[in-house]
Formats: C-alpha cells, structure tokens, sequence
C-alpha cells in the first residue's frame, strides 16, 4: 500500500472512530473471508473522504517514524 493510501486510510478510521487504518483492513479481510459476524465497514461520504484527500501528506504522518518493522536493512549485525 502506498504511503499515500495509508496515510489517507488513518484519517478515514480517526473519522470513523476506529483506532487506525489497521481497523479497516481487518474488518475488509475478515469480510472477505466470509468470517462469522463479519460486517464490510462503512465508508465515510464522499465530502469526508475529499477533506482527508485534501490534507498534505505530511500532516498525515505520525509525528515520530519508526523503521519499517519488516525492513531487513537495519538489522543488528551479528
């Protein structure tokens, strides 16, 4: 996913009222899968949708960036 689309997807959950984007794709993937009790989130409008567009990406980033979790390049050597 582009950094883009997931800075945009946290911005959909805050408005949403989930804890972050991560919510959403949770509930899309269960949804998907057909889990039990699994429900396809609701989407905001699309007045909602164009204010998250239309927040710089850089406001969108959180304020303290962490290495990519899955990044190879920073391991310890050993």
């Amino acid at each position: 996913m582009s950094n883009e689309d997931w800075g945009d997807i946290g911005e959909a959950a805050k408005v949403a009222g989930a804890r972050g984007g991560s919510d959403i794709i949770n509930a899309l993937v269960a949804w998907y899968l057909r889990r039990p009790g699994a429900k396809l989130p609701e989407r905001l409008s699309s007045e909602e949708l164009a204010r998250i567009a239309a927040i710089p990406y850089e406001a969108k980033r959180p304020e303290k960036q962490t290495r990519n979790r899955h990044s190879t390049t920073n391991k310890p050597e050993s």
